[in-house]
Parts: structure tokens; C-alpha cells; sequence
């Protein structure tokens, strides 16, 4: 499952078995599949995801991480990805991580989901009205937020209605037969981009991968400074004893 050849492939057994809706429009006395993806570390991987989506016709939300320590939403190159996503129709939503704001009330919460939200409507151009919580399983920690749509809440989070590929593994559910249930009832499916891989692999060489991506987006970024090589020379190659000597 986890190649970008057989996401393919599941995707059109999505487009022939299952209606598919987004958080923010989804009746949920309907039939149906939400299929959500969690922004940990990259947009670069979820938009490969949602052009393939796009190419087969099925619709997807997409929670980003405001508080990312991997990427900023407001890059030029992310938020340009953000901006064609909503664009072609997929939902846009918030990924919000509690733990980033410790020892506060309710309503401090509310307001720091609230101010998040707000800057990515702000990239993106449409409000975002659906929130998933940040590895709510690990931290414990289920709040609910007044005036958006929680992926978390019971309503939509039980283990009759939901799946994921958390870790790569379904803990035991069959991603095709949970396709098969969103024919009589609605199920909500989440599924991480950074799993999704040209070829076969497992977690390590996945993580593997993506460090290396990072490394070449780095050096690129940075490419510009060699240009000046010619007007300054090569920099003395200080060692660590020379510096503190």
C-alpha cells in the first residue's frame, strides 16, 4: 500500500466503492469516507498525495502543523502548495498540537487554536473550520473547540469508525474493507503522506529518505553563497582548537 503506484490504485477502489466528503461539509448521519492526512514533518509529501487524489477524483482534508519545528506554512513554496490545494478543492484544516501551550484554561486554549487558525486561513485564503489534535494518543489530551469541526470528537473518532496507518500499520484493519463499510455507515480513514514512498520500504528508510530530502532542500537554499567564492576566496578552514585558541 504504502507506494505512490498502489495509493493509486486504492484511490480508484475509493472512487468505485465510496462517496468521499470533506470534514467541513460532511452530514454525518450520511454514508460515506472521510479521508484525512496529518501534516507532521513535510506539505512537499502530502501535495504528491493530493495531486494523485486530484488525477483520480477523490477528496481530501489536510491538517497542517502551525507549530511545526520541520516546516513553516508561511514559505513561499508551502504556502503556494497550501493555495493550489484549496484551490483544486481539498479541504484545508488545522493541526493543532495542545502541548505547545502548557498550564492554560480552556479558554486559553480556545483562543491559541483560534489565533492559529486564523493565520492559516490567512495563507490559504478560505477559513479553516476542522481541527485534528497533534499525537492526542501520546500526550492524553482531547480537548474540543468551540465553532470548528473535531476530527477527534467521539462522533467521529470511535475504533467502529475509524482506521489508520499510524506507524505504517492499520493495527490490524483491512484499509479495504473499512471501504467496504463506508457503504452503510460513515468511517473516517488517516493517512500519514510521509509514508507514501516510489518504491517499497519500511519506517526507517522512510525516515531515511526524508532526512536526505531535507539535507538537498537545505543545500539548495543555500547554493547562492558558493557564487561568492570568486569575489572572496576560500574561507580559512578554522579548526575547533584554532577558534578557541
Amino acid at each position: 500500500m504504502f507506494t505512490y503506484d498502489k495509493y493509486r490504485d486504492f484511490l480508484s477502489l475509493i472512487k468505485k466503492t465510496s462517496e468521499t466528503y470533506l470534514f467541513m461539509d460532511f452530514d454525518w448521519n450520511s454514508n460515506g469516507l472521510i479521508l484525512r492526512h496529518d501534516i507532521d514533518l513535510s506539505i512537499d509529501y502530502c501535495f504528491k498525495l493530493v495531486k494523485a487524489e486530484k488525477e483520480v477524483g477523490v477528496l481530501s482534508t489536510n491538517f497542517i502543523l502551525m507549530t511545526s519545528p520541520f516546516y513553516n506554512p508561511l514559505a513561499a513554496e508551502n504556502a503556494s502548495m497550501l493555495q493550489e490545494m484549496s484551490e483544486w478543492g481539498f479541504e484545508i484544516g488545522l493541526h493543532f498540537d495542545p502541548t505547545c501551550y502548557p498550564d492554560v484554561s480552556s479558554d486559553e486554549l480556545q483562543k491559541y487554536a483560534e489565533e492559529e487558525a486564523a493565520g492559516l486561513s490567512r495563507i490559504v485564503g478560505k477559513d479553516v473550520k476542522s481541527i485534528s489534535l497533534h499525537c492526542p494518543s501520546v500526550h492524553g489530551q482531547f480537548p474540543m473547540f468551540d465553532g470548528f469541526i473535531n476530527a477527534y470528537d467521539p462522533e467521529f473518532f470511535s475504533n467502529e469508525n475509524y482506521i489508520s496507518d499510524s506507524c505504517m500499520s492499520f493495527r490490524g484493519k483491512n484499509p479495504v474493507e473499512w471501504l467496504n463499510l463506508s457503504q452503510t455507515k460513515a468511517v473516517q480513514m488517516l493517512l500519514h503522506p510521509l509514508h507514501y514512498q516510489s518504491e517499497s520500504a519500511n519506517y526507517v528508510p522512510v525516515f531515511e529518505g526524508y532526512i536526505n530530502q531535507q539535507i538537498s532542500t537545505i543545500n539548495t537554499h543555500f547554493s547562492a553563497n558558493f557564487s561568492y567564492r570568486k569575489d572572496i576566496g576560500e574561507l580559512p578552514n578554522y579548526s575547533v582548537a584554532h577558534l578557541q585558541s
